[in-house]
């Protein structure tokens, strides 16, 4: 008898490449090792192609010409009812459900993200009860993302350090 190939969602972010790589480096160890079924999806190019670019142009120049303006934004997300984070969160929201379109489409038994925002736009589906897949995060980022904790409540999130899994649950 065949068992049948689970099939894994991975959505990343082209945001400075290490999304992208650590989707990457999983894509590879779940088809390799675990004989997996996995689908890369860039989930902000996925929903947003044009808004995409514009917050993909903004990071790039900003991280690289005035990196503590960057780490101000960076910071400011973080703070409850800030204004990037109202309009961040009120922006997913508006594209959650192209993401949920390529998730009933796929079917998977799991999703996987490497990114925040896909992450908080799959926390959305899963509570309004569109989706019951089991949800994990991978946190790739310097900085522990508030909404990505505090408001997607997503059960698994895994650290690439113990070091910031201390900071997180302190």
């Amino acid at each position: 008898m065949e068992v049948k190939k689970k099939k894994i969602i991975i959505f990343y972010g082209a945001f400075g490449g290490g999304h992208l790589s650590a989707a990457r480096a999983l894509k590879s160890v779940l088809e390799d090792k675990y004989n997996c079924f996995v689908e890369l999806v860039d989930g902000l190019e996925y929903v947003a192609p044009i808004l995409n670019k514009i917050s993909i142009s903004f990071y790039n120049a900003i991280s690289r010409n005035t990196p503590k303006i960057w780490g101000a934004f960076y910071s400011n997300a973080n703070k409850d009812n800030s204004v990037t984070d109202l309009v961040l969160r009120q922006t997913l929201r508006w594209y959650r459900i192209r993401l949920y379109r390529i998730i009933k489409q796929i079917e998977p038994d799991q999703i996987i993200c490497t990114h925040p925002f896909p992450a908080i736009m799959c926390a959305h589906i899963a509570r309004k009860g569109k989706i019951n897949v089991p949800i994990s995060n991978i946190l790739t980022d310097y900085e522990v993302h508030r909404p990505l904790v505090c408001i997607t409540r997503i059960p698994k999130i895994f650290f690439c350090s113990h070091r910031r899994n201390e900071k997180c649950l302190n």
